[in-house]
């Protein structure tokens, strides 16, 4: 009996390259089924930027890069999140990611 038999997302992470937040998963879901993954940054008030895939198979390694906004408010706490969809906006599963961005140039002066 297959143990994977909803749709999930394992594995995720998050890193910053060239401007962007690049989070990575493994796409879990029904065999032979299709699913299809978005992701965002925000802030506590709103979503700053949104990227979303083309569907993939389940069993799917997943890479959506989110671009990061020019001008962030160093006071304000951020987040990538991501997610898996069963259908487009049919959502299974949304993952929250902390995103500390003390270290970078991206705050407005």
């Amino acid at each position: 009996m297959d143990t994977v038999c909803e749709y999930s997302l394992a594995d995720v992470r998050a890193d910053v390259v060239d401007g962007a937040i690049r989070i990575s998963a493994l796409a879990h879901g029904p065999k032979d089924s299709s699913v299809w993954v978005r992701a965002w940054l925000s802030n506590q008030s709103r979503t700053l930027s949104e990227t979303a895939l083309d569907p993939v198979d389940a069993g799917t390694s997943v890479v959506v890069d989110v671009p990061i906004p020019t001008g962030l408010d160093p006071d304000d706490a951020y987040a990538a999140y991501i997610r898996i969809e069963s259908a487009p906006l049919e959502t299974r599963q949304v993952v929250a990611i902390p995103i500390d961005f003390s270290s970078l140039r991206l705050f407005r002066k």
